[in-house]
């Protein structure tokens, strides 16, 4: 039996088997995270290559080393820039060694402002975690044909044209970096249809949209 489980008062948004429970429970988790994360903060996990460069430097290739650090700093400004202008919520952003921080709820000293500075004495209570990159391999779950029972082997979603496809997209996580479950809007793809590729902009305005239209249409309901 699929149970969602309390947390404690700093992480009502960690979810065991979220995908696996049934639609009405999915609807409920998502009509709270929405709500909490209206008034809590968004995330956003930045890559800094940190393992590969330390690796390189070690086997003495500092030249790659300060090449790669070079690239990845001017894509992580890129995304910084294009993912501040979410207005649904406060939006924070954090290096990818700092994951387990994130998981565990430590966040004092590892969260940056848009300027990429480190914040102090945010007090944060509820957070989404959002990350660019192919889409976590749990973003495929199986429907019930009972809403109000849990979810049998009857049919598996997938998405993108097959489960070995990557798709590139901006996503939200709950704080265990599972994928946060529909009907929440959990992504937004940089390849919406064939030949089109969004930038960083489109799709941050893309997902702020969604964020909108889900709070105003839970709060209606």
């Amino acid at each position: 039996m699929y149970k969602l489980i309390a947390t404690s008062f700093l992480f009502l948004f960690t979810v065991t088997s979220t995908w696996s429970q049934t639609k009405d429970d999915r609807a409920e988790l998502a009509k709270q995270t929405i709500t909490q994360l209206k008034d809590g903060a968004l995330l956003i996990r930045l890559s800094s290559k940190s393992q590969t460069l330390e690796l390189l430097r070690e086997r003495g290739y500092p030249k790659r080393a300060d090449h790669i650090e070079k690239v990845q700093a001017e894509k992580n400004k890129e995304i910084v820039k294009a993912y501040s202008t979410i207005g649904f919520t406060k939006v924070y952003f954090f290096y990818s060694e700092h994951s387990e921080n994130v998981r565990n709820g430590n966040l004092e000293g590892i969260l940056l402002d848009t300027a990429l500075n480190k914040v102090t004495g945010a007090n944060i209570k509820h957070y989404v975690v959002g990350a660019t990159g192919p889409l976590p391999k749990n973003y495929e779950y199986k429907e019930s044909n009972d809403d109000n029972t849990p979810a049998n082997v009857t049919e598996k979603k997938t998405y993108g044209g097959g489960s070995n496809l990557s798709i590139l997209s901006f996503y939200l996580m709950d704080k265990n970096f599972d994928l946060l479950p529909d009907p929440f809007p959990n992504h937004q793809r940089y390849h919406p249809v064939i030949l089109t590729t969004l930038t960083h902009e489109e799709v941050a305005e893309k997902i702020d949209e969604k964020l909108v239209k889900y709070y105003e249409k839970v709060g209606d309901s």
